[in-house]
């Protein structure tokens, strides 16, 4: 997930394929959160990043929840 999330490499020299890919990773928008306050560059573009991480925790949560009661109520 490092390698697809632009933490090292910049997205945009990736293939289209790839760059859509790393959409769906968390660590993506996580990315471009931190180098947005690191660089005093804020946009619109972030609340995007932010809801993403929001709805993929919220999800998380929801199945963790599901999982857990389903091995703990048996």
């Amino acid at each position: 997930m490092l390698f697809f999330s632009g933490v090292f490499f910049p997205l945009d020299k990736f293939p289209g394929w790839m760059k859509t890919l790393s959409l769906f990773m968390p660590l993506t928008h996580a990315v471009a959160i931190s180098r947005a306050i690191f660089n005093g560059t804020y946009n619109r573009g972030l609340i995007f990043n932010f809801l993403v991480i929001f709805v993929l925790e919220v999800i998380a949560f929801f199945i963790g929840v599901k999982l857990m009661k389903k091995r703990l109520i048996k």
